[in-house]
């Protein structure tokens, strides 16, 4: 586990979401270390969007953001990576 890494139940429901058109961010908790994007999960393939050196809260607030501009993982991911 680790890097905003997830179980497989949780894992499989967030694919089905994501492929649904549901934007879905992976990020940690632990006060040190960043979630890279395709470290250990395919976030591309799988539509994620990894949140780099954010935490829940702020990626929550960016995808907001984000979500008033565009709906598509690829350009979210793009916002994710400037801040």
């Amino acid at each position: 586990m680790g890097n905003g890494n997830l179980y497989k139940t949780v894992f499989d429901t967030l694919a089905t979401a994501a492929k649904n058109g549901t934007a879905v961010v992976r990020s940690s908790r632990v006060p040190t270390g960043a979630t890279t994007q395709d470290a250990e999960v395919d976030d591309a393939k799988y539509g994620f969007v990894a949140s780099g050196t954010l935490n829940p809260q702020k990626a929550r607030v960016l995808l907001q953001l984000a979500l008033t501009q565009t709906k598509d993982p690829q350009q979210i991911q793009q916002i994710f990576n400037q801040y």
